[in-house]
């Protein structure tokens, strides 16, 4: 049942980026978009979606689609897409809103996060960023935390248009993510920790990045190898983190030649390009 908030009609957007790769993904994907439907308060929700192949298109198709399509925009993507790509055209369709929200295609929200995130922003009308703070979970390092004015987008994506290829990647959310802690453009984040948590974080997807990048850097280290992918992919966290002990820490152990490092990810373009984003 949708609630009727005192003040001004806002207008709210939720994006999920989405790429299906197992099809038991999708099981999350409708736990996900039910509990936004479910919201007390009226929302506008894209979904931007990709396959890794026709049998997963064609399931979408099918079975997923004609359960929401009255109440969810798609768009859909053949092929694989980054978040940071869905995001940016989920947002095309989102420019009129008052606030956008985020959540990832595994989590939830519960049924008053909208609503929350509402009278939040009424009661601060110059708050451009509002963030949910989950004790005991580091939420900063995750978009999804965040309630943004679709202006600060627009100008994350004017910002990187030079250099969009740095978003295709699977940490490409974390310019984003620094994007809004460190800018200095859109005034204080407004905080807030609710009694229990509004968004619900699902620990139990074995195929999600954290738990595929674990479980491969355990089964390298059973083999006596090392994952040279894995280490260059950290190194470029500390890069895109501006995390000046951990960059340094990595280049003294020496595991992978300096220059090597530097080639393959062009350190001070990326550098250059983080400073443009952050300031």
């Amino acid at each position: 049942m949708e609630k009727k908030i005192k003040g001004i009609i806002m207008e709210i957007g939720i994006i999920v980026p989405c790429h299906i790769k197992y099809n038991f993904q999708f099981t999350y994907l409708v736990k996900c978009l039910f509990s936004l439907e479910k919201q007390t308060y009226k929302n506008n929700i894209v979904v931007g979606i990709s396959f890794v192949n026709e049998v997963e298109y064609l399931f979408f198709k099918d079975i997923i689609f004609p359960i929401f399509k009255n109440k969810v925009k798609f768009i859909i993507q053949r092929k694989q897409t980054f978040q940071m790509i869905h995001i940016y055209h989920c947002l095309q369709k989102l420019q009129k809103c008052d606030l956008i929200l985020f959540c990832d295609d595994d989590d939830y929200f519960i049924p008053n996060r909208v609503e929350t995130f509402v009278k939040l922003k009424q009661e601060n009308e110059n708050s451009k960023i509002i963030r949910e703070i989950i004790p005991g979970h580091n939420e900063e390092s995750e978009y999804w935390c965040y309630g943004v004015e679709p202006c600060l987008l627009n100008d994350f994506y004017k910002i990187a248009k030079n250099n969009i290829h740095y978003l295709h990647h699977k940490f490409g959310d974390m310019y984003l993510r620094n994007f809004l802690l460190h800018t200095q453009n859109y005034g204080d984040i407004l905080g807030f920790t609710a009694k229990n948590p509004l968004y619900v974080y699902n620990t139990e997807n074995e195929n999600s990045i954290i738990r595929t990048i674990k479980r491969k850097k355990e089964e390298m280290e059973k083999e006596g190898k090392i994952d040279y992918e894995e280490i260059l992919d950290q190194y470029l966290l500390t890069i895109i983190n501006n995390d000046s002990n951990k960059n340094r820490a990595m280049k003294e152990k020496q595991i992978i030649d300096f220059e090597i490092m530097n080639d393959y990810l062009k350190e001070e373009e990326i550098r250059k390009f983080c400073f443009e984003l952050y300031k």
